[in-house]
């Protein structure tokens, strides 16, 4: 009797479609990127860095996998200032406001510790930036200038000259595309 409880109970089990009813052994991906939008469908977050930095309004959520499923482009560069050339990877920021419904927008790019920078549309359109979630074929960690880096071309001034370095913004949490 027991061994038919057993085989009842696998057979009930294996019918369940997409294993319902088992708790699941994977959790939801974080939201790493946050783009605020007014073509945006969901409001963002208000808590946190969001409402400490006065960030509101429609917003598109990217986790890593996400961004990962862009079209991916490389560049070849030294970042920081003095480190050796990396191979950073990632969508260009031009994309990712496209996705989120901003296509040809400017945007002021934001990190964890609140440094911002706004970039004209033109200047995006130019250098086509990337939002790097890889250097060296390996993921960018949050003490080590990630998840994500704004990253540029070499046709856009370094980050050691004084030209370009503000515009080099590591640790991004959210962009904000400035529409009109």
């Amino acid at each position: 009797m027991r061994l038919f409880a057993v085989i009842a109970l696998l057979f009930l089990a294996a019918c369940q479609p997409d294993g319902a009813g088992a708790p699941s052994s994977e959790t939801p991906s974080p939201v790493v990127l946050t783009v605020f939008s007014a073509s945006a469908a969901d409001p963002a977050p208000q808590t946190g860095l969001f409402e400490r930095y006065a960030m509101s309004g429609p917003a598109e959520g990217f986790t890593l996998e996400d961004l990962a499923a862009l079209e991916q482009f490389e560049i070849d560069v030294a970042y920081p200032a003095g480190a050796p050339v990396q191979v950073w990877r990632g969508p260009r920021l031009s994309g990712v406001l496209g996705v989120a419904g901003a296509p040809g927008a400017g945007a002021t790019v934001t990190a964890l510790d609140g440094y911002s920078v706004e970039l004209s549309a033109a200047l995006i359109a130019e250098h086509e930036p990337i939002l790097a979630i890889s250097a060296d074929g390996s993921g960018i960690p949050v003490g080590g200038f990630g998840p994500v880096t704004l990253i540029w071309p070499e046709t856009y001034p370094g980050p050691d000259s004084e030209d370009g370095s503000a515009n080099w913004v590591w640790s991004v949490f959210a962009v904000e595309a400035l529409e009109g």
